[in-house]
């Protein structure tokens, strides 16, 4: 009786579908000389800001999802009347094609807050009136963690465009019971 031996390759299953045409993971704090917008469109004092790391106040840690930093809104930067209007928005991405999307990485402590974040599409400039509401969903937790989200830019093709997220929360803020924190990273344009 023969003996065999048998030799069983498990080769990983790849998408080679995808092709990465623009990538953002925040390798460093200075986010607006790579073409990024951020707005404090509520006048309030503080600005959202971009992080290396942060510690909850029950001890979790977040790190980046991608390479050195992330960003975050926070709870703190609401104006006078609790009201938080934040926004975020890319460099002009060139030459959207159909079957092109776009994805990022965003989390949010969980629970009794209503964190969410409103999603807009420019075709024109980076100027607020010139954007477009395409999404609004409260976004996931808990406190540390990464939840990818991704958007078809198909209906885009042909133009370029500004995609913007913006954090805006009424009775935000410190004295506000409606918002705490939320974070941003790991932006993927791919066709």
């Amino acid at each position: 009786m023969k003996k065999y031996l048998v030799i069983i390759l498990l080769i990983p299953a790849y998408s080679f579908s995808q092709n990465i045409l623009w990538e953002e993971g925040f390798d460093s704090t200075d986010i607006t000389s790579k073409g990024w917008t951020i707005i404090n469109n509520d006048k309030s004092s503080e600005l959202p800001e971009v992080f290396s790391s942060f510690k909850f106040a029950n001890s979790v840690q977040l790190n980046p999802q991608e390479g050195n930093y992330f960003f975050k809104f926070s709870f703190s930067d609401a104006n006078y009347k609790n009201y938080i209007d934040d926004w975020l928005i890319t460099p002009k991405l060139m030459s959207i094609q159909n079957g092109d999307s776009i994805s990022f990485w965003c989390g949010a402590i969980d629970g009794k807050y209503k964190d969410s974040l409103k999603i807009w599409i420019s075709t024109s400039d980076s100027l607020l009136i010139s954007f477009r509401m395409v999404d609004y969903f409260k976004v996931d937790g808990p406190a540390g963690t990464w939840h990818k989200v991704s958007y078809d830019l198909s209906e885009y093709a042909g133009k370029n465009i500004y995609f913007a997220l913006n954090y805006t929360m009424v009775n935000g803020g410190p004295l506000g019971s409606s918002s705490d924190n939320l974070w941003i990273d790991h932006f993927i344009l791919d066709g």
